[in-house]
């Protein structure tokens, strides 16, 4: 049976599992903030892999935050489908309404 994409990513890093539960729960914001700032630069030097790859880097960030909270693959997962259920499925234009607001006078992003 193939393996999910969460289950993957986390089990790549399971090596270093007791240094990211020794990580202060401080050093998540800074490496988001790093992970967008390189996402932004390769944006604007027109590098879409490389944004792309950035992309999958906080995508790995978060799951090793979740990680930090003591949550298995399994439960990623069923937290990512409890807010999709509760968040997004028919709020979205909500939601994307209130990113407009965040993005300026013209509403647009």
């Amino acid at each position: 049976m193939e393996r999910d994409t969460i289950n993957q990513l986390f089990e790549a890093w399971l090596p270093v599992h007791w240094d990211i539960m020794g990580l202060p729960f401080n050093a998540y914001p800074k490496l988001f903030q790093t992970q967008l700032a390189e996402l932004v630069g390769h944006y604007q030097a027109g590098e879409q892999d490389k944004v792309l790859n950035e992309i999958v880097d906080i995508l790995s960030v978060a799951v090793n935050l979740f990680r930090w909270f003591r949550l298995s693959p399994r439960q990623i997962k069923d937290k990512i489908q409890q807010r999709i259920d509760t968040r997004y499925r028919g709020q979205t234009r909500d939601i994307l309404e209130k990113y407009g607001q965040i993005g300026g006078e013209n509403g647009r992003l």
